[in-house]
């Protein structure tokens, strides 16, 4: 998924600042912004309305604002390293920066049109999709040229598979390539007449693109012959998640779901069994995968989508986005500013507060401390690392007791997630430890050595470093102990 995201507008009646359960974290500002991007896990750039440009270099705790010169609209930015960067706007606008942002400088495009997408390949050669244009710099955007007029071109669809050999698609069936880094583009013959919304390339070779009405092209040798990919399908096609160059799902409208193992040469449907729409999809190896959608739904493979199960959500409204780091480690977002966590793959997935009733329209997790979910108001959330588990009953009837639940996967390959419970309100914060031992009794690695309030916690242990067997999972709290027994196979 890209690290830019389409950001609505208003302002969150959180501060700045404001921490919250889950590990999220509120950041917002109050105007309209239209894309942000990270170079790294702290500086981060985000621009919108009014000539809003503003700056992070903490991972988006405190936000501060960087004048712009223009009260434009600003769409797009793009930066090369931590301090070149573009942003394009209404009218034309493009500004440039040498320093991070410190210092925004005017660039003539030349053009009257709305730019909102800018890609650079470096610190010299860029890309801005300006309505029927593509406009073409080779020194950093002191001078821009215009490389395709009067096409049908969309802003935004350009894709490149290295800095030679980038594609661009459009209304009308509209397919453009480039062989030379831009300098001259050619028209590929599509044979669609719909408009062509999204192109990939997994290499210079082999791409795809997908549009209106099922459409899905695919084309094996740099385009120049586009073939129609047989989707069976008139329905909006919303996702697509490949996990190699031959395995690929496709979800959409009405609880669609396509599949290829061979490159797309046929398009399978999997039941899904279900009549919601299916808005996003996210596979982490040729086996588990999730789509998400209306109504709250989750469904779960552990086939490759051979069976699709529901998961229990526990929300009825409108899931936008799905990202797993792994396995077993995901999340999902959506209206009313819902954001739901598992660390055992679905099994069960909880509720994590976010702050805001805004739609949350994506989530994007780098690691497992640094995460980021966007959508209405202006809204910008940052995941910091996990924290305890509000448990899913009421607080007036905690069970008085403690529990160690059995690790999941077990048996298991590196990594597995250990969740225990503390109950007992009375006694306040206490001494709680969770080790693991050998079959020797020695100790391996001690997970957990604080102080604890009652709650469900979770915490996952990598096994990467021991060797395979059985080990002991014990977890004491205070002079209650339990245990639990793990296998360990890689």
């Amino acid at each position: 998924m890209r690290r830019a995201f389409v950001l609505l507008i208003f302002s969150l009646l959180f501060p700045q600042g404001t921490v919250l359960a889950g590990g999220w974290i509120c950041q917002n500002q109050s105007n309209s912004l239209g894309e942000v991007v990270f170079v790294d896990t702290l500086k981060g750039w985000a621009v919108g309305q009014n000539g809003t440009i503003i700056h992070t270099r903490d991972g988006g705790k405190t936000w501060s604002l960087q004048p712009s010169g223009t009260g434009f609209m600003l769409w797009g930015i793009c930066f090369v390293d931590s301090l070149n960067g573009w942003v394009g706007g209404d009218e034309g606008v493009l500004l440039h920066t040498r320093d991070g942002g410190k210092h925004w400088e005017k660039q003539e495009s030349g053009v009257g049109a709305l730019l909102s997408g800018v890609t650079f390949r470096d610190t010299l050669n860029g890309w801005i999709p300006g309505g029927d244009r593509i406009l073409h710099t080779t020194d950093g955007g002191s001078t821009w040229t215009v490389q395709v007029s009067g096409g049908n071109v969309s802003a935004g669809c350009i894709a490149f598979a290295d800095s030679l050999n980038g594609w661009a698609v459009g209304r009308l069936g509209t397919i453009l390539h480039t062989v030379n880094g831009g300098d001259q583009w050619d028209e590929q013959e599509s044979g669609a007449e719909v408009t062509l919304e999204k192109v990939s390339f997994v290499d210079t070779l082999r791409g795809w693109t997908v549009g209106d009405s099922g459409v899905i092209l695919h084309a094996q040798d740099e385009g120049k012959r586009w073939e129609r990919q047989e989707s069976d399908t008139s329905q909006k096609l919303y996702d697509v998640a490949f996990v190699d160059t031959a395995r690929s799902w496709i979800v959409g409208r009405g609880g669609i779901i396509l599949h290829t193992g061979n490159g797309g040469g046929e398009w399978r449907p999997q039941a899904s069994r279900t009549g919601c729409d299916l808005l996003g999809v996210c596979f982490k190896d040729i086996w588990n995968g999730w789509a998400v959608g209306d109504s709250g739904i989750i469904l779960h493979t552990r086939d490759g989508g051979e069976s699709w199960e529901r998961q229990e959500s526990g929300t009825e409204v409108m899931l936008w986005d799905v990202s797993f780091l792994d396995s077993l480690s995901g999340w999902a977002v959506g209206d009313s500013g819902r954001i739901l966590h598992t660390e055992d793959g679905g099994e069960s997935w909880f509720r994590e507060e976010a702050g805001t009733r805004s739609r949350l329209e994506a989530v994007t997790m780098v690691d497992e401390k640094n995460g980021w979910a966007v959508g209405n108001g202006a809204t910008i959330l940052k995941y910091t690392g996990p924290t305890y588990v509000q448990p899913q009953w009421s607080s007036e009837v905690l069970p008085r007791r403690y529990w160690l639940e059995q690790n999941y996967p077990n048996p298991f390959n590196s990594t597995t997630l250990i969740r225990y419970t503390i109950s007992d309100r009375d006694k306040g914060p206490q001494r709680t430890t969770l080790k693991v031992y050998n079959v020797l009794g020695q100790l391996v690695e001690t997970l957990v050595d604080e102080r604890l309030r009652a709650g469900t916690y979770r915490v996952r242990w990598d096994a990467s470093k021991v060797t395979n067997g059985i080990y002991f999972c014990k977890l004491k709290v205070d002079d209650h102990q339990e245990t639990i027994k793990m296998l360990l196979l890689k």
